[in-house]
C-alpha cells in the first residue's frame, strides 16, 4: 500500500508592524560671529527595537542668509517612556550636504541631540538641546530645539515574502505598496571644462554620499527621490536633490525540481 502524499500548500506571508514617528524640528544655529541660520529638520524614524530607532533625516535653511543650504542622512537613537505620556530620547544624525555659501567645509554634518517630548492628543510636542558640527568646516554650534512628532505604525513584510499570499485578515484595511530606503555612495568625475566657483579647473573627483527613497508603482516601475552631499573633492558644500522614475526586473532562481514521494509497499512473501 502506498504512503499518503503531502498536499501542496500555498506559502503565505505574515505582515509585521513597528511603531514609527514623523518628526519635524526647528533650531537656530550660530554659524558666524554675528550670523545665525534657522534650520528645519524632517525625520522619518522607525523603532527597530523597543528602545532603539533608526531613520532618514533632512535639514534645510528656512531663516537667515544661507538660502539653498540642505543636508541629508541617517539618524539613530534610543528612547525611553516614563510617566505614561513622556518620552526621553537621545540620538545621532550623520549626513552631508551644504550650500548657500555656508562655512560647511567638506560637507559632513554630525548632530547629536537630547530631547524630551509629551503626548498631546494624537501628536507629540517636545524640546531639547542639539549640537551641530561640520568637522571640516566652520559650523560648530550648540542650541535649543523644538519638535513636533506624528506617531504611526509601519506594516511591512520581509523581502523573502515577495510573491507570497497575504491573508485579507492581515491587511487591516490597508492598501499595500512596496517601498525601499537605500544608502548611496559614488563619485562624479569632472570634464575638462568643469570649474569651481573661483574659476579654477576641477582636477579631482567629487565624492558623494546620500540616501534614496523608492516607491514601486507596480511589479517593475517605480519612482524615487534621492538626496546626497559632498564628502570629498573640490566641491565643499555641494548638495543635490533628484527625482525620477525607473524600471526594475527581479531575477528569480530556477525552481528546484520536486521529487515524487517514495512509495512503500507492504505485503506477504509467498513461497
Amino acid at each position: 500500500m502506498a504512503a499518503p502524499a503531502v498536499a501542496d500548500v500555498t506559502e503565505t506571508a505574515v505582515l509585521r508592524s513597528k511603531p514609527a514617528l514623523l518628526r519635524m524640528s526647528y533650531e537656530v544655529l550660530d554659524i558666524g560671529p554675528s550670523e545665525t541660520m534657522g534650520l528645519m529638520g524632517v525625520h522619518y524614524l522607525v523603532n527597530v527595537h523597543p528602545d532603539w530607532y533608526l531613520g532618514a533625516s533632512g535639514f534645510g535653511a528656512v531663516a537667515g542668509e544661507r538660502g539653498g543650504f540642505f543636508t541629508g542622512g541617517f539618524t539613530v537613537g534610543s528612547g525611553k517612556r516614563f510617566a505614561s505620556k513622556w518620552l526621553l530620547d537621545a540620538g545621532l544624525f550623520v549626513g552631508g550636504g551644504g550650500g548657500g555659501s555656508a562655512p560647511q567645509g567638506g560637507g559632513m554634518m554630525l548632530r547629536p541631540h537630547l530631547g524630551i517630548s509629551r503626548d498631546v492628543g494624537s501628536v507629540m510636542l517636545g524640546a531639547g538641546v542639539s549640537y551641530v558640527k561640520f568637522p571640516n568646516g566652520g559650523i560648530d554650534s550648540t542650541q535649543l530645539n523644538l519638535s513636533l512628532g506624528i506617531p504611526f505604525d509601519v506594516h511591512y513584510g520581509r523581502a523573502s515574502d515577495v510573491g507570497k499570499t497575504v491573508h485579507s485578515n492581515d491587511l487591516f484595511g490597508l492598501q499595500l505598496q512596496q517601498a525601499e530606503w537605500l544608502a548611496t555612495a559614488g563619485e562624479y568625475h569632472p570634464t575638462d571644462k568643469a570649474q569651481t566657483t573661483s574659476g579654477a579647473a576641477m582636477t579631482s573627483p567629487l565624492k558623494r554620499v546620500g540616501f534614496e527613497y523608492r516607491r514601486h508603482l507596480d511589479a517593475h516601475r517605480y519612482f524615487f527621490v534621492e538626496t546626497a552631499g559632498a564628502m570629498g573633492g573640490q566641491s565643499d558644500g555641494y548638495a543635490e536633490l533628484l527625482g525620477g522614475w525607473g524600471i526594475a526586473f527581479r531575477c528569480e532562481p530556477a525552481a528546484p525540481s520536486r521529487r515524487q514521494p517514495r512509495r512503500r509497499r507492504r505485503g506477504r512473501r509467498t513461497g
